[in-house]
């Protein structure tokens, strides 16, 4: 930071602020100026369908000017759209608000979209063009560097989500930037407005680490870390073994991949099969941690063809594996993943997410064919021709990804039901046992997923509920603790149970921290998804959804994924495993199919709101000689003298170790690893009645008769 504001100061000697203008071109939309230069022009509101296909278009009509309290005010009224703009403007800054209302139930109606031309040549840009990546993205603002001011500021306070500036100079229909909101349209009609400040200062700019990046968490406030100034705070732990809540099943301990980021540390330099030539360091820094479930993938899967993927390298076809991602040949492929998951952990069995945007039900079924097919079938003879002679049966088949939220798609319930009916029968046509997974709705705190909670939910349960055997959601946390969690995992039970195939059971095929913080300045914090308080907020997560028995399986988001990883390459190309590798190892101590019992903890802190800072679950073995205790403390300076209630008879500390390190935000590097599970100094073979939690520390406990 110290390098780039002295870089401005040289490019931009004793320079005085550039003057700002505002002026209506001939169609009577906005041109803004920089010193006479344009930045950005041509505001525009229309309501599009699914497609991207305007439907009602108000600012295409006459307008209507006038001048109000010192605003230059415009409106444009047709049957279905009105829209109100209201500019003021200074040299130092221009402010834009714009109001907006659509009619309800207009036909084919998905989404409102606000966009505004930015000339490409006027800023200073990244050498490589981009094809629709965000410069910034933020529902509260950031700045661009423009060729007169190194840090112009773009404030959206008072917008109700979102904006994004794109970078579309690759893209053939436009070949400069675009300025982007948009929010969706509901058959109720929608009445709403966006707010662009152009100029001022940064501290104009809504507090960044007030809100979550992206868009899932535009109206989320990530609460401050607890105050608690007590070096010490006693608590009651209880648990009853003869009371069986669940299984602890492999299941609820799997992990999420992402093409591009698997792509990044990718253990293979040719094609895999088995036994190819795997990077030891990469094996090193995963050694030990269980893959019991493995899914492919997030927003990714959408994008990701697999037929492009077969063969040696320098055979695979270019394609994107994300939006912003370069259309290039995929080295890290179906076969890899299969390949590098299996050779750390023989028993992975995997969860194939299905593209249901970029690929056909046709598709699906050669996919089927391929990973189970026996030699006599066409793609089966091509899975062994390439090495893989084991067929590889996914346990769960999911329906797309968030297709509900997502701007290439924004499926209602119904549209979304019907095209999985297609890729269901699909694959069925092959693998006539599949087990499918359709999605709930995503996000559904946010605004963009406004009217669509339960009502999303509910048609796909009646539509498509006897071909289900899960319901997938995506929470992440703590920008959200568990409680405010919780009340969308019980509607989704209700829903369940009233439904035609009340055995469907939740899959929460992603999940992890949101790191705090908004865009540009957002990666500054993504080490806190795997830094101590990440894993300890994530051991939270999991100790909630062991006392859940609707939820079947979860999928940690991510091996390695931007924000979220267990592993990645340094700038020198060296590996290292987060801490919440070690997390997933001390968690997989506890034997799958033990059963998890009743527990529960008293004490100040404990309660299941926002403050909650100690937790616990209780596991008994399956031949009910062992009990295992997982205690969570997650403040930072303050220990947890516990006192243990253990029903039916006296059980014997066995052993005790405890995930920390030095402080809540350490993380790991190739150079340091600060974050370790080490052994507790406890006094064993005696029965278990007291013993201190240390701060920020996940600790399990071995008991024995």
């Amino acid at each position: 930071m110290i390098r780039l504001a002295m870089l401005g100061a040289l490019l931009f000697p004793l320079l005085a602020p550039a003057a700002l203008t505002v002026e209506n071109g001939a169609d009577n939309r906005l041109k803004i100026k920089e010193d006479g230069v344009e930045l950005f022009l041509k505001d525009d509101i229309v309501l599009m369908d699914a497609a991207w296909k305007g439907l009602v278009s108000p600012m295409s009509g006459k307008p209507v000017a006038e001048q109000s309290d010192g605003a230059a005010v415009t409106s444009w009224k047709s049957e279905k759209g009105t829209v109100i703009r209201r500019v003021t403007a200074s040299p130092e800054k221009v402010s834009v608000v714009w109001e907006y209302e659509f009619a309800p139930d207009i036909p084919g109606g998905r989404y409102i979209e606000l966009t505004m031309i930015g000339i490409a040549d006027n800023f200073v840009l990244p050498e490589t063009a981009g094809s629709g990546n965000a410069l910034g993205s933020s529902k509260s603002g950031f700045t661009v560097a423009t060729k007169k001011t190194p840090e112009l500021v773009l404030n959206f306070k008072g917008s109700p989500s979102a904006w994004a500036l794109q970078d579309h100079r690759g893209t053939a229909w436009l070949r400069n930037l675009r300025l982007w909101h948009f929010r969706d349209y509901t058959p109720k009609g929608v009445r709403g407005k966006a707010c662009l400040t152009i100029g001022g200062t940064r501290a104009d700019i809504a507090d960044a680490d007030d809100t979550g990046a992206g868009t899932e968490y535009d109206n989320v406030r990530l609460a401050l870390p607890l105050q608690v100034t007590d070096r010490s705070l006693p608590a009651v732990v209880t648990v009853d073994p003869a009371e069986v809540i669940r299984k602890y099943d492999g299941a609820m301990f799997g992990l999420n991949y992402d093409w591009p980021g698997m792509a990044r540390v990718n253990p293979y330099t040719e094609a895999a099969k088995p036994g190819t030539p795997f990077d030891g360091n990469y094996r090193k820094e995963l050694a030990g941690v269980p893959l019991p479930l493995n899914r492919a993938a997030g927003s990714d899967s959408q994008f990701f063809q697999w037929k492009k993927t077969l063969g040696p390298f320098e055979g695979r076809a270019p394609h994107k594996t994300i939006g912003w991602g370069a259309e290039v040949p995929q080295k890290y492929g179906l076969l890899e993943w299969i390949a590098s998951t299996r050779r750390l952990d023989p028993a992975a069995q995997f969860v194939w997410v299905v593209n249901m945007v970029r690929e056909t039900p046709e598709d699906a079924r050669d996919l089927a064919e391929f990973l189970t097919g026996g030699p006599d079938t066409v793609w089966g003879r091509k899975r062994i021709g390439l090495g893989f002679r084991e067929p590889v049966a996914p346990v769960i088949w999911e329906l797309g990804n968030e297709l509900d939220y997502s701007a290439n798609s924004l499926y209602t319930g119904e549209h979304y039901s019907a095209e999985c009916k297609k890729f269901i029968a699909a694959i069925r046509s092959v693998i006539p046992d599949a087990k499918f997974a359709a999605h709930a709705v995503t996000a559904p705190w946010n605004e963009r997923s406004e009217g669509k909670w339960p009502e999303f939910n509910r048609i796909v349960l009646r539509e498509l509920g006897p071909e289900l055997s899960y319901i997938s959601f995506h929470p992440y946390y703590r920008g959200m603790p568990p409680s405010a969690i919780a009340p969308y995992i019980e509607s989704l039970r209700q829903d369940i149970a009233a439904c035609p195939n009340p055995k469907i059971r939740i899959f929460i095929s992603e999940h992890g921290k949101w790191p705090p913080g908004s865009e540009p300045n957002w990666k500054r914090n993504w080490y806190q998804t795997h830094a101590l308080i990440g894993c300890l907020d994530t051991a939270e997560w999991i100790i909630y959804c062991l006392s859940r028995p609707e939820i079947a399986a979860m999928t940690y988001h991510n091996m390695s994924a931007g924000p979220w990883g267990l592993i990645y390459k340094d700038e020198k190309g060296r590996y290292f495993g987060t801490g919440i590798t070690d997390l997933f190892r001390l968690l997989g101590k506890v034997p799958y199919g033990s059963e998890v019992v009743a527990s529960g903890v008293t004490g100040e802190y404990t309660a299941f709101n926002a403050d909650q800072s100690y937790s616990a679950a209780a596991m008994k073995s399956a031949d009910g000689e062992t009990l295992y205790l997982l205690l969570n403390n997650m403040l930072p300076t303050t220990e947890r003298p516990t006192e243990f209630r253990i029903s039916g008879g006296s059980w014997k500390l066995k052993s005790a170790e405890a995930l920390s390190a030095p402080n809540l935000h350490s993380h790991n590097s190739a150079e340091e690893r600060p974050i370790a599970i080490a052994p507790l100094k406890v006094e064993t073979g005696v029965p278990l009645s007291k013993l201190t939690i240390p701060a920020k520390s996940l600790v399990l406990l071995t008991l024995t008769k």
